[in-house]
């Protein structure tokens, strides 16, 4: 089936939703380290991510992630040395960002942090200015 996309912009929509699906679908069955198809989807949560062990890079920028709990979730991802809840410029950023204790809980829980936000925290005195 052909869908003009350029007249149904819903059909898109899908189209994206559902290739997003699949390389989920396929990252969470494989477990391959690199995740970056979950930005703008108005995900809640994030627990669900902890099974992936092996996991580098995690984008889930624009979604509507709003506890402080669900970075802890992710305590166990010893190899995630990327992690962004929030674009450069702020335009796509989840709730959770504008907590008080946001930075300084992603450092107690995932000490291993390289980047955050697409800032680097690879000197252990930046990462001392957070606690």
């Amino acid at each position: 089936m052909i869908v003009n996309v350029t007249r149904n912009p819903s059909s898109l929509n899908l189209i994206l939703f559902i290739g997003a699906f699949l390389s989920y679908w396929i990252i969470l069955k494989k477990n391959i380290p690199f995740l970056t198809a979950l930005n703008s989807f108005n995900l809640l949560s994030i627990s669900n991510l902890s099974k992936l062990k092996n996991l580098l890079v995690l984008r889930i920028e624009g979604n509507l992630i709003s506890d402080l709990k669900e970075i802890e979730s992710l305590k166990n991802l010893f190899e995630l040395k990327y992690l962004s809840f929030q674009n450069f410029d702020h335009s796509l950023e989840n709730p959770i960002c504008a907590l008080k204790n946001y930075k300084k809980t992603v450092i107690k829980f995932l000490s291993k942090i390289e980047n955050l936000d697409y800032y680097a925290l690879h000197l252990e005195n930046e990462k001392n200015d957070f606690n």
